[in-house]
Order: structure tokens, then sequence, then C-alpha cells
């Protein structure tokens, strides 16, 4: 699989900030981690392979007895809520980044939402977002953008 976290180029509005999953032959194509999943395997390879470098970052990691307070805001309204549990969440009340579980495919899935905020960000458009089932709440079922922290402890929970 060549599916990897790799840090965006130093080029363009993120300027090098934060990770993404991307394809090696292929960086523009969806990654199937917000598309169809990833299975328990195919995600502890990725997280695994990652060469994590401890670096200056802050976690805004929720306590996971708030988890099912935040699943509506996680999925589409296009999807069952009963399908999806939430696995991990990193949240600063505006924007989360989180992995859910899907229990009929048994994948992960990964993700990222939004409260109704501008979706521009110095004229750039953050992503194709989709309504959640919290009607405050947008998904973004392209790709996980986040910062080093998160991979991290998603490597040491999924691990674990």
């Amino acid at each position: 699989m060549s599916l990897s976290i790799v840090a965006p180029s130093k080029k363009g509005h993120w300027k090098g900030h934060g990770y993404i999953l991307r394809y090696q032959h292929s960086p523009r194509t969806k990654s199937k981690a917000v598309t169809t999943g990833l299975t328990d395997i195919e995600l502890k390879t990725i997280l695994n392979k990652w060469d994590y470098k401890p670096c200056e970052t802050h976690t805004n990691s929720t306590n996971t007895s708030l988890y099912n307070d935040y699943l509506e805001s996680c999925i589409t309204k296009h999807e069952n809520i009963e399908d999806y549990q939430l696995y991990y969440l990193d949240t600063d009340g505006i924007w989360s980044k989180y992995v859910l579980y899907n229990i009929i495919t048994q994948k992960y899935i990964l993700r990222s939402s939004c409260r109704n905020i501008d979706t521009e960000i110095n004229g750039k458009n953050v992503g194709t977002l989709v309504k959640s089932h919290d009607t405050d709440w947008w998904v973004n079922p392209t790709n996980i953008w986040t910062d080093a922290q998160f991979w991290n402890n998603l490597k040491l929970l999924i691990n674990s």
C-alpha cells in the first residue's frame, strides 16, 4: 500500500503545517481512508511506518465519555448514525479531526468537520463540505489534515 502520512509542501496557503494522508503515486486522489475506510491492519501499517519526530504541538484530545455527544457532528446526513462509533476525536470546538469505526464494514474512516464558519481561509476553499446530522456542523469527506500530535496519539491508541 502506498498510502502514508506526509507533511505538505511548504508552498501554498498551508505552508507546510500539519500532516495529511497521501498516495505516493497520486497525491491528489481521495484517500480510501476517508471514502471506504481502512482495515485495522492497514491503519496500523500506515501509522507504524510513519517516522514521528516529537515536536511542539498541542492536543485537544477529547474525553472518550463525550464521544456520543459528538457523533452526530461527524456523520454526514446521508449516513446512518447507528453504523458508526467514534474511535478517536481531537477538537477545538470549531474544527474536529476524528476516526470513525464503521460497524458494518469493520473499517476505520478518517475525517474532519467544522462548525458553521466561513468555509474559506485566505481565499482558498477548505474542501468539499457535506451537512452532518447536527445542523451546526459540516463534514469534510475528502481527506484529513491535522497536526503531528493527532497522528502520534492515534498511533499509540491503535497499538494499545
